[in-house]
């Protein structure tokens, strides 16, 4: 209770700072305010390294010249491991923590290592709806969402002059131009599973029940008959492909059409390949193929001693960066009116991954998943390769799933 009664008289110390949240405010528009003490350091851990760490960086230091306090941005973008934050607040070497997705944000809620929201640092209503989802347990927020990302359809211009919108015609342009993704990549492949009706847990009363998994259900076996005659009707790859294939048999020319997500687009404008992206096409049942949601967040410790300075420096990255990590980092905003706005519509890159978005579902963030990425991918492996029928082994990822669960 003591905790939760230190975050309370937070919540009241930011709630001065205005709770109007009009986007993407200019830099300098955060007001200084007693509330929030000079002479401070933040030291906050970035998983967006490069230019993206740069830009927190400036935008931290515009912060600090306002309050009388200093920021550093440790970059670690090299590391792969988000639960090292962990260590770092217990060993109070970060306060914050910015480029976690929110799909690991479980464990870290989990070990009470980052600290809810307090009321007022942003205006939920302002954001779109799976966002906020995407770092709330129950109805709490445990992280600030900055950006989104999801996966889509590339097809190259110089083949394809108009992308396929339903499914017989995508299969038509794959047959004649190539087609190719990761198969067996569960990221990817879910796609076609949730699409056509399947999915990872059921929800009990808004929260994700972790003991109703539903890669076996009759949708998840449709998808899994899909993503089999991928590979053995149409022989559009092998078993065990790869991004690294799909990417490079496009930027060859060797096939016309793969799907990947906004990271590619960088590579490909500089090999100056002639391709546009589109929303994955419709699914023989009629529906979107439903994208797995990557949400990058924003974190505050539950021990740093700056609570209401890193809440302060908190609001303001999400006021002030929105569209500035849109250019430096190719990132979708997730304010309503931004990714609605003639920044993100008039790069058609940006607006096809906004578009696509609208048909996926954020990756579940409760620990369990944390025991269903090995398992699906086997489930794919074993279909791919003729190993097992998608029944068998979808049955069989279930188990391996729930017995997973009970171990961790």
């Amino acid at each position: 209770m003591k905790r939760l009664s230190k975050i309370a008289s937070v919540a009241l110390a930011i709630g001065t700072l205005g709770t109007t949240f009009i986007g993407a405010m200019p830099a300098g528009a955060t007001a200084k305010h007693s509330s929030v003490p000079s002479g401070i350091h933040l030291t906050i851990w970035s998983w967006w390294g490069g230019p993206e760490a740069q830009l927190m960086q400036a935008t931290a230091n515009a912060w600090g010249k306002l309050h009388g306090d200093t920021v550093t941005i440790v970059d670690k973008s090299s590391d792969s491991n988000f639960n090292d934050f962990e260590q770092a607040v217990r060993s109070n070497s970060a306060d914050m923590a910015i480029g976690i997705p929110h799909n690991n944000l479980g464990p870290l809620q989990q070990a009470g290592v980052i600290a809810p929201v307090p009321k007022g640092v942003i205006n939920t209503n302002l954001y779109i709806q799976p966002a906020i989802g995407a770092v709330s347990y129950g109805h709490t927020m445990y992280g600030i969402p900055l950006a989104a990302e999801t996966y889509a359809l590339f097809y190259r211009t110089n083949k394809i002059k108009t992308p396929p919108k339903t499914w017989n015609q995508f299969i038509t342009d794959a047959k004649k131009y190539g087609f190719e993704f990761p198969d067996n990549n569960f990221y990817f492949s879910y796609a076609y599973i949730g699409g056509m009706g399947g999915y990872v847990f059921g929800s009990n009363k808004g929260y994700a029940n972790a003991g109703d998994i539903g890669l076996a259900s009759s949708g998840g076996i449709a998808g899994l008959n899909l993503i089999r005659d991928f590979v053995f009707k149409y022989h559009f790859m092998s078993p065990n492909f790869n991004n690294n294939y799909a990417l490079t048999d496009f930027q060859s020319g060797k096939t016309a059409m793969y799907i990947s997500g906004p990271w590619d687009t960088p590579g490909l404008l500089k090999a100056k390949v002639p391709f546009a992206v589109e929303p994955l096409p419709l699914l023989p049942n009629g529906k979107h193929p439903q994208t797995f949601e990557g949400y990058q967040t924003l974190v505050v410790s539950t021990r740093t001693p700056n609570q209401a300075a890193a809440w302060s420096l908190a609001q303001y990255i999400a006021k002030t960066t929105p569209l500035k990590e849109l250019s430096v980092g190719h990132r979708l905003p997730v304010i309503k009116s931004l990714i609605d706005s003639a920044a993100v519509k008039q790069n058609p890159l940006n607006d096809a991954f906004a578009q696509a978005l609208k048909y996926g579902t954020p990756m579940p963030n409760i620990p369990a998943m944390n025991a269903v990425w090995t398992p699906a991918g086997n489930m794919l492996t074993f279909v791919t390769q003729g190993k097992e029928t998608p029944q068998v082994a979808a049955q069989n990822a279930v188990k391996q799933i729930l017995v997973g669960e009970s171990v961790g």
